[in-house]
């Protein structure tokens, strides 16, 4: 029974072979047919040889013998998959060519190394089957018979017991991938050095089977800045191969043009977008009618115009459509050529990938002619990375492992840069084909020069990832990068792989070599969270729950460090964490704020985020980080009045205060810096710390005599009127709201104790005493992004001990400031505060006068007719002018204005809480009272500030269009103003 079976699998193996060599002769002879004048000899004889081959396999087909035949059959299918692969690049060039006859000539000899390897392999299968045939034969001949005949045909067949090798690579050949060809350059304007690293010597080639080294070293200059229009190019190269050494110097010389020629001038001005397309267009063709040899120009770098388009990415001055546009008409129009440029041209365009636009890129230069067969391979160090972090946004950027490139550039290029004919079939989603060929062939690892294997680029299909894995191949191999294919799914959005993988025995725990990710973190950087979520799940099922637990913790450290957008996504995404099995009291160390032990409360954004926290078992709301901090105070720049609320009944300890002596008031304070909508969240709950039992008279341990016994809360704000582009400490307007608050939450008591305190450090700059505390009066204490190192208790020492009787007179203008009632002290602090105001305005004014008067001696008057270039023709290069330009110092004002635009909307704002309208009344007439009597003292009217109140509005950072309300507030400002003003002049 055994033996039929045998026969019967025999037969239905020869009739596929003989289908399978059926399809490769009538490939050929369509390609024959068409190039006829090209290596037809040779491929003339492999037909025939073809031809034979098939005769003889249906002859076999017939036969009922023993196993040796189906042995053979097998035997032979193997040596001529090997040979079918070098047929197949021959048939994929001549196709890929068929349009473009005039470059045949150029592949001839690499078309005519393919035939003869295949030849040679079709002569060990012929070999193979004759003795099979003989074999039989003699099974069916007397044995005399048999044995003459059987070593007749073995003497003349000497070659037919060799076996088949592996091919070995080449370092000499164009496209080989190894670490050979790898280069550094220095270069200049004007020159380049380009040569193979001192290591290479005494390391081994990347590529195993490789039999050739070379070393290589390029010297380029032009002389173009001496006048003389030409380039000198020399090149050493010393090869070495099994026992053989030779030199290869070669030397040539180029004409060039100047990079402020008129063509290189306007690729220069299109880039920076300083022309149109259309005017860059005209230009070129004006200069193509003058010039019949534009489209050879190369500037001193060895760049023709193509190359300089395309150099350095998309240009920084126009959208990629019209660089995209240029092209088309430098190629197509001026007959500018594609077809010479080297890998590292191919490199360049790769480069695009941190901007998403590589695979069109690379679709538009195969079209316009760029033939990848005729230069070089490139190499793993020069090609860009993968999935990189250093792109504009990893998230969207398509194909991040360049797998959709390849496949471009495969069908172009066979075999290109180390893709084997099982890439090939794996790029092209051929199900059956890979099938096929696993069939037929042994297992080996094979990578291209980027270390893939084709396991990484089958991630998109999981029918072929799941014939790989049964075929033996490694579901831990790792790329160049030491990516794995686990990894490439997840990046890749391919769940399927993902489970399978996973289920199939992948290791989860690997991560890469250079940016050390693992497959959830690649999932995390691309968006990937639903792929996260089942892969999770997919983990429970077969993974102990320790290990579980590890890659939960791994998705909540990729959730905590991903940006929000203005959509559920991040909520949406903690909530399915949060839901999962896992203890949501964990802590993480955050690498990007530099702290360590945050819960993950420090990291949800609003009151419904908390919540779910809670109703999940999360109660860490007073645990501190290492540095000291709660989770409100990481949430203080998104705190509002609801969330607030939230935390306030949950027990936070709002008087918690961290390593530097400060409360979360600090953190709140600190977001009347910017005027915008957040500042009505703020005020807000900084209203309702307050009424929560939040001590506004704590203060850290300070030496500062500007603060005596530590700096508190009016350390925070600027009474120094100084005048930052980027606004360290909110203004003293808002100081004067904040004195309301505590006045009206707190009581008159605290409130004059916080208006003492800024009336002492006016008091402190008027004299002008040295700052010692670690802000140096001129920012919020203990703000992350502008902390100073605290100065040495020595030092502290010996400046107070200098200034003594200066803090003595401080001491004795505070002593009287303490007996005087809460408004005198006020109408003190404003005076204090515009003479302060005009004194730095003034001191602002004359710089700026002086730095103008200085630009006109200078003769560097900017006007709006002056270009913001300057083309340097002398010394061949260019100049973008970036105009000098000292801001005029900023006016009273704008500070005054923003607080208009919050009074007017924040009582608006109260119609809708129900309040009283006596309440909101008097709330609003108690602060529009000093307002009033500090725009006398600022000396500022009221049309002046209603146009401050029009202009920021317009301006401003608002979350929802119309709100504030423009018309509605300069209208009740206006109106209260003359309220107040009829009021005072009386009938």
């Amino acid at each position: 029974m055994a033996e039929v079976v045998g026969i019967v699998s025999a037969g239905v193996g020869i009739a596929a072979f003989v289908v399978q060599i059926t399809s490769t002769i009538d490939r050929l002879k369509t390609a024959y047919e068409f190039n006829q004048s090209k290596a037809n000899v040779e491929m003339d004889v492999i037909v025939r040889r073809l031809e034979v081959l098939r005769e003889i396999l249906l002859s076999l087909e017939q036969i009922q013998g023993p196993r040796f035949v189906e042995l053979a059959i097998n035997n032979c299918q193997l040596t001529y998959s090997r040979a079918d692969t070098a047929l197949q690049q021959v048939t994929d060039k001549l196709s890929y060519l068929r349009d473009r006859r005039w470059r045949i000539a150029r592949h001839t000899a690499e078309i005519r190394d393919n035939l003869e390897e295949a030849s040679l392999k079709l002569d060990h299968v012929n070999c193979d089957l004759q003795l099979a045939l003989l074999a039989q034969g003699r099974a069916l001949t007397p044995p005399a018979i048999a044995d003459s005949n059987t070593a007749h045909i073995i003497r003349s067949s000497p070659t037919s017991s060799a076996l088949p090798r592996q091919k070995a690579f080449d370092c000499t050949r164009a496209h080989c991938h190894c670490s050979c060809h790898m280069t550094r350059r220095s270069s200049d304007r004007f020159w380049f050095f380009e040569y193979s690293p001192m290591f290479l010597w005494s390391s081994s080639c990347s590529t195993s089977q490789c039999t050739a080294t070379r070393y290589r070293w390029s010297l380029q200059f032009a002389l173009s800045n001496y006048k003389i229009p030409f380039k000198v190019h020399t090149t050493l190269e010393f090869i070495a191969q099994a026992g053989m050494y030779s030199l290869r110097p070669a030397l040539s010389v180029q004409r060039v043009v100047r990079y402020t020629s008129p063509g290189f001038e306007t690729l220069w001005l299109f880039k920076q977008g300083y022309i149109s397309l259309p005017e860059a267009q005209g230009r070129f063709r004006e200069l193509a009618k003058c010039d019949g040899t534009l489209k050879h120009h190369i500037n001193p770098g060895g760049r023709n115009y193509v190359q300089e388009l395309l150099s350095n990415g998309p240009a920084v001055g126009q959208c990629q459509e019209s660089q995209f546009e240029l092209l088309r008409s430098l190629v197509c129009e001026l007959g500018m050529s594609l077809e010479k440029l080297d890998q590292k041209f191919l490199v360049r365009c790769a480069r695009w990938i941190g901007e998403g636009w590589h695979i069109y890129l690379l679709e538009k230069i195969l079209e316009y002619g760029f033939d990848p067969s005729c230069s070089d391979s490139p190499v793993y160090e020069e090609w860009p990375s993968t999935c990189s972090p250093s792109w504009i946004c990893e998230e969207i950027t398509p194909d991040p492992f360049f797998i959709e490139y390849l496949a471009i550039l495969t069908k172009a290029c066979p075999g290109f840069a180390g893709l084997t004919p099982l890439h090939d079939m794996v790029l092209q989603n051929d199900r059956d084909a890979v099938a096929s060929f696993l069939s037929r062939s042994e297992l080996r690892v094979q990578k291209n020069f980027l270390g893939q294997t084709p396991l990484h680029l089958a991630c998109g299909n999981p029918d072929v990832v799941e014939l790989l894995v049964q075929a033996g191949h490694d579901m831990d191999v790792t790329d160049k990068q030491g990516i794995t294919p686990l990894m490439y799914a997840s990046a890749t959005e391919n769940i399927s792989t993902v489970q399978l993988l996973l289920t199939k025995g992948a290791n989860p725990f690997l991560r890469d070599s250079k940016w050390e990710r693992n497959f959830i973190d690649y999932a995390a950087v691309r968006g990937q969270w639903q792929l996260i979520i089942q892969a999770l799940a997919t983990i429970q099922t077969h993974y102990p729950q320790d290990d579980f637990d590890y890659f939960v913790y791994c998705a909540w450290m990729q959730l905590i460090s991903c940006t929000r957008g203005r959509d559920d996504v991040w909520s949406r995404v903690m909530a399915n964490l949060v839901s999962l099995p896992a203890d949501c009291n964990t802590l993480f160390d955050d690498y990007h704020l530099g702290v360590q032990d945050n819960n993950l409360l420090h990291y949800v954004t609003d009151r419904d985020d908390a919540e779910v926290l809670v109703q999940h078992g999360f109660r860490s709301f007073n645990l501190p980080n290492s540095k000291g901090r709660t989770a409100i105070y990481s949430l203080a720049p998104k705190l509002n009045a609801q969330l607030t609320r939230f935390l306030l009944d949950h027990g936070t300890d709002l008087n918690h205060v961290d390593q530097q002596g400060h409360t979360v008031l600090f953190k709140l304070c600190q977001r009347l810096s910017y005027m915008g909508h957040k500042v009505w969240d703020a005020l807000d709950s900084i209203r309702i710390c307050l009424s929560g039992g939040l001590d506004v008279c704590s203060s850290d341990d300070c030496r500062c005599p500007c603060s005596p016994g530590g700096c508190f809360l009016p350390a925070a704000f600027d009474i120094a009127s100084r005048n930052y582009i980027i606004p360290r400490q909110p203004s003293f307007v808002w100081g004067m709201e904040f004195l309301s608050i505590v006045e009206e939450v707190k009581g008159l008591d605290d409130s004059k104790r916080v208006l003492l305190g800024f009336l002492r450090k006016s008091h402190f700059e008027k004299i002008d005493i040295t700052h010692v505390c670690c802000c140096k009066g001129s920012r919020i204490p203990g703000s992350d992004s502008h902390s100073r190192k605290s100065m040495a208790e020595d030092d502290i020492d010996e400046i107070m001990d200098e200034e003594r009787e200066f803090i003595a007179e401080l001491e004795t203008e505070m002593l009287l400031a303490a007996s005087k009632p809460m408004g005198c002290l006020l109408s003190e602090w404003m005076v204090m505060l515009r003479d302060k105001y005009k004194e730095e305005y003034e001191k602002r004014d004359k710089k700026y006068k002086e730095y103008e008067k200085r630009k006109q001696r200078s003769g560097s008057h900017e006007t709006s007719d002056m270009p913001p270039y300057n083309v340097d023709y002398k010394n061949d290069t260019y100049r973008i002018c970036y105009g000098g330009h000292m801001p005029s110092p900023t006016p009273i004002t704008k500070y005054m204005a923003e607080y208009i635009i919050w009074l007017e909307h924040q009582y608006n704002r109260s119609e809708a809480s129900g309040e009283a309208e006596s309440q909101r009344r008097a709330w609003y007439e108690r602060r529009l009272a000093w307002f009033t009597e500090l725009m006398d003292v600022m000396e500022v009217d009221a049309e002046t500030l209603a146009k401050e109140v029009e202009y920021y509005i317009q301006h401003g950072s608002w979350e929802e269009r119309n709100i504030p309300d423009r018309e509605r507030i300069v209208e009740r400002f206006l109106a209260s103003m003359e309220i107040r003003k009829s009021a005072k002049d009386g009938p």
